[in-house]
């Protein structure tokens, strides 16, 4: 059965006494069905009034495409070529006639297997930020870090991604839909991506989350020296449990998953009081020889971490666990807060 073809038409081309009803129609339907314009034109009129903002941005893409291609090669008009590809027929006038590209207000972006794009997905489950609007950010103290993951999203984009200040702190702020819906899948979508570079994606989580952890304590009355590797606090345990898989199977590095933080702890931060809601794990490297396999081959990007963990692995490797081991590090180092700082 051919579907009845309706003539659109605009206000100006009805008459009075149709417009009024038109109107009444438009405000039952707005009080009594809680319709917004959209849906109750399309009720009214009984045709499509997609806009290009309601539709994701690699179909809108492609709407375009074949838009023009219907004008250029049959001379379809926008009511037409609205119909056809179920458009509001103002979106399509825009792009035939007014030369409106979405393509142009958008980074385009394609997944492809790599080592910026493992990098990028390590960082985002650590301290990169995806939004709901489309902005993909990241804030730290060091600029190495900021630097590193501007290197890949321009890569990754094929478009210069700026480093800016704010407060003091270098930060990075770019806009890119696809790449954060991207960001967001499962982790069944994206190992195709982190397993072919697993070094990469393991830094870019450890640069986001973890550090070093040089401990100095008292056992059985005797100073003792350590260093291990905190690759990460979350709490996803899920998360950490897959990190900890790819350290054993494509590094042959041990790790383990204690609890850091249990739900509902208080804790004083800045001088405010906050209420922890879910259980944080951490993803450690205890063993030494294991602490130097990841030094050497995955490491941190970030050269304060790096350089802090491969001077606390020579200072263990030479002067080993005692006294003599503890003095040289204090000579090198000494403990600001929680925090280990080089002597200058």
């Amino acid at each position: 059965m051919k579907k009845k073809e309706v003539k659109i038409q605009k206000l100006r081309e009805l008459s009075l006494e149709k417009r009024i009803q038109i109107h009444k129609k438009a405000m039952k339907f707005h009080k009594e069905l809680g319709l917004d314009s959209q849906k109750t034109a399309k009720d009214i009129n009984g045709y499509p009034t997609r806009k290009s903002r309601d539709i994701p941005i690699q179909e809108r893409i492609n709407l375009h495409r074949k838009a023009l291609r219907l004008h250029q090669k049959f001379a379809w008009g926008k009511v037409r070529i609205g119909k056809a590809l179920n458009l509001n027929p103002n979106t399509v006038e825009n792009w035939i006639h007014k030369g409106v590209n979405p393509s142009s207000h958008f980074t385009l972006f394609t997944p492809k297997i790599s080592k910026e794009i493992s990098y990028v997905i390590g960082v985002a489950f650590g301290d990169g930020s995806a939004t709901k609007t489309g902005y993909i950010h990241l804030t730290s103290i060091d600029r190495e870090f900021v630097e590193k993951f501007a290197h890949c999203m321009t890569k990754i984009l094929e478009k210069t991604c700026p480093i800016r200040e704010s407060n003091g702190l270098p930060y990075v702020w770019i806009g890119c839909k696809l790449l954060c819906n991207f960001l967001k899948k499962q982790l069944s979508y994206l190992r195709l991506f982190i397993e072919n570079f697993p070094k990469e994606f393991i830094q870019g989580f450890a640069d986001s989350e973890g550090s070093p952890n040089v401990t100095i304590y008292k056992d059985r009355g005797r100073g003792r020296f350590d260093v291990r590797v905190i690759v990460a606090c979350n709490t996803n345990r899920a998360i950490l449990k897959y990190v900890q898989n790819l350290l054993k199977n494509h590094f042959n590095i041990k790790s383990n998953i204690p609890i850091n933080v249990r739900a509902g702890t208080v804790r004083i931060s800045k001088g405010h009081i906050t209420r922890t809601t879910k259980d944080a794990w951490r993803l450690t490297i205890d063993r030494f020889p294991d602490t130097i396999k990841f030094a050497r081959n995955i490491g941190f990007s970030i050269k304060r971490k790096q350089e802090k963990l491969i001077d606390a692995i020579k200072v263990k490797q030479k002067y080993g666990r005692g006294q003599e081991a503890i003095h040289k590090w204090l000579a090198m180092y000494q403990k600001v807060g929680r925090k280990w700082i080089k002597r200058k």
